[in-house]
């Protein structure tokens, strides 16, 4: 949706322009702007995106309507926050640099703006199911808080989950039952949990993976290591070292044992 809007709005393709529908709004004399430029057209974008997707969901998973119904929504909540991604951007006009009327226009922020917002809508996922033919939030999901945590403890960001032992004396809210809207990501089933070693899923786990101390990414042991902590070891590697052209043609190498030290997880 996003690239297609941006494309209209640079006039590369012929179906489309630039969004006209602001130019007949009457603006307030006092507001000293009127509407102008080229705002981008995201409701032709927003058309393409779900003739484009929502089409091949349902083609897809016709015959799992749970499944097409929670990517359906998906969908809608990714084009709901590129239309309500739009900013105001103006012109000044005036002798001098004296802005005494200002042009302006709508226009979408980069890709990766727009990709942070849904990034965090994904830390307030629900979890829903499909009751009456209405996909409704699951009264059986983990709450917020739980989400969070797990989210958590997997990017060793807090240590993992260890049950309070006053926990039994609290009692989980009763939730009512809600239909997720426009603003919130769903899913149906949890993903596995890849920091354990689990065959059948070809998961490897974590455990004994070599990982970073110095680059803050996903190779990072607080990262990777699932927030079980990781421990350092001595290694002696041997490597090609002072390797040279011999005439000819090919080239030559020592052989040299080298120390590092890595640091594996937990």
């Amino acid at each position: 949706m996003h690239g297609v809007t941006k494309a209209c709005s640079s006039n590369n393709f012929q179906e489309c322009g630039c969004d006209s529908s602001k130019l007949n709004e009457p603006v307030d004399p006092q507001s000293k702007f009127a509407w102008g430029g080229c705002s981008d057209n995201v409701s032709f974008g927003a058309a393409i995106a779900r003739s484009f997707l929502d089409s091949g969901v349902k083609m897809r998973y016709r015959r799992m309507p749970r499944v097409m119904k929670t990517n359906l929504h998906n969908n809608i909540v990714g084009r709901t926050v590129v239309s309500r991604s739009l900013e105001k951007k103006c012109k000044c006009h005036g002798a001098s640099g004296s802005c005494e009327m200002k042009s302006c226009w709508q226009s979408l922020p980069e890709l990766r703006e727009i990709g942070n917002k849904l990034r965090q809508m994904y830390d307030q996922v629900k979890q829903v199911d499909m009751k009456n033919g209405q996909l409704v939030v699951s009264s059986t999901g983990p709450t917020d808080f739980e989400a969070r945590f797990a989210r958590g403890a997997m990017y060793g960001r807090i240590p993992p989950f260890r049950r309070h032992p006053r926990a039994r004396l609290l009692s989980r809210p009763v939730r009512e039952q809600e239909v997720p809207d426009s603003n919130q990501l769903v899913f149906l089933t949890g993903s596995p949990n890849f920091c354990h070693h689990t065959p059948h899923l070809g998961s490897l786990g974590t455990v004994g993976r070599v990982c970073q101390i110095t680059e803050n990414n996903e190779s990072h042991c607080n990262s990777l290591c699932c927030g079980r902590g990781y421990v350092q070891e001595r290694v002696e590697i041997t490597r090609k070292c002072k390797c040279k052209f011999v005439w000819c043609c090919e080239v030559k190498c020592e052989l040299c044992k080298e120390t590092l030290t890595i640091y594996r997880c937990r």
